[in-house]
């Protein structure tokens, strides 16, 4: 056997660990085969805005068979697991410095989709830096954006919350252009999700504005539509940080609103594309819900993502979280431990969460060792937590 086939969970995650078609994957995971042939076929393709942090990857320690696909570079995938997609891959990434612009990006997406950010910043620390002043043209801001959002997700610590190479990217990027919304609406997220009523915040929401109503002659309905979900559902969090809860609550009802136009609107690839910001204006909804006293209004949202995705963990998470804040111990501790077998994402949430559950239901022996299991399981650079796995699995 050339790489394990027959490990619990490999079939579902096989676009993730081998670049190949699977029959049912989860949801998070779409838009790497579409990535992947825009590099290796120069097939046109959607953005897809999917950035899986390392953590996903790292994940994979702790699901039996799968341990040998937590790395931290594509190149640290062991030859034999290698399937001939992947080995392309390392031919792309080994002839990086003479692709052209578009296949660049191409690259840098997908291995960012794939959690690869270390190799992503070994490959753009080899390029020339951007100008510093005036427009950017399209491929420039593209790889301006990839880079900026690199370091983030790399968690990079002399950042500290400065978001403006972000910012500088919406701002510098060709006026009118999708990636100049991308890069908006990206640094609108990062303030607000770190609790930021920043100025570039509210600066970025002008340019994200402007930009959409320029786009709206320029594309499809369906695209226009699904660009509208991705704004209004980014602006949601203006507000939730001011404690407006109306105000998410209505600018939520339009992101839902649009992604459904765009849905009903588009043509096959389209829908697909607006399915995958259905989900995430779902979870948007979903732990807004929850972070706001009102766990019951969930349940609906997080049935519609089940029915949408029935192989993804993080909607089990949440539904364990719903029913533990209703009262609902035994179901909660059912989707919690389904979660464990759907994961990634989730392990280590998942396994601190069930041990509270088992605790409050009086079953004190087992919340220990769901205890112990969350300890274990902690986000850990992958070198430090592979001997750890090695250790809780011997």
């Amino acid at each position: 056997m050339k790489y394990d086939r027959d490990s619990p969970g490999y079939a579902q995650f096989r676009p993730y660990l081998a670049l190949e078609p699977a029959e049912n994957s989860p949801i998070l995971i779409e838009g790497i085969l579409q990535t992947w042939r825009q590099l290796d076929e120069g097939a046109p393709g959607a953005w897809y805005e999917r950035s899986l942090p390392a953590a996903f990857r790292r994940e994979f320690l702790w699901i039996p068979g799968l341990e040998s696909y937590a790395v931290a570079s594509a190149d640290e995938i062991a030859e034999p697991l290698r399937s001939p997609a992947w080995t392309r891959l390392l031919d792309w990434k080994r002839r990086y410095k003479t692709l052209d612009p578009r296949r660049k990006v191409a690259l840098l997406r997908l291995l960012g989709m794939l959690g690869f950010y270390r190799d992503n910043d070994e490959l753009l620390r080899g390029d020339a830096p951007a100008s510093a002043r005036g427009t950017l043209e399209e491929r420039l801001s593209e790889h301006a954006y990839l880079k900026a959002n690199n370091r983030v997700l790399l968690d990079e610590p002399g950042m500290k919350g400065d978001y403006s190479e972000m910012f500088d990217v919406a701002r510098r990027a060709k006026p009118g252009s999708e990636i100049r919304l991308l890069a908006a609406v990206k640094t609108m997220t990062l303030y607000a999700e770190h609790g930021q009523d920043h100025e570039n915040l509210h600066a970025a929401q002008s340019i994200a504005r402007k930009t959409l109503e320029r786009l709206r002659a320029r594309i499809s309905p369906s695209a226009f539509f699904a660009m509208s979900s991705r704004y209004w559902r980014t602006v949601s969090y203006i507000p939730f940080l001011r404690g407006d809860y109306d105000e998410v609550e209505r600018r939520l009802d339009l992101a839902e609103e649009f992604v459904r136009r765009a849905i009903s609107a588009g043509t096959p690839s389209e829908a697909a594309f607006a399915r995958d910001i259905l989900y995430a204006v779902l979870a948007t909804r979903s732990t807004s819900d929850v972070r706001t006293g009102r766990p019951e209004r969930a349940r609906p949202r997080l049935a519609e993502m089940i029915a949408m995705d029935p192989l993804g963990a993080w909607q089990r998470l949440w539904l364990g979280t719903v029913a533990y804040e209703t009262g609902e111990l035994e179901e909660a501790r059912f989707n919690y431990l389904l979660c464990l077998r759907l994961a990634p994402p989730g392990v280590n949430k998942a396994c601190g969460l069930l041990s509270r559950c088992l605790k409050r239901l009086g079953r004190a022996e087992e919340a220990a060792r769901w205890a112990a299991r969350a300890e274990l399981t902690k986000p850990a650079p992958l070198e430090r937590a592979g001997r750890e796995a090695a250790r809780g699995n011997g």
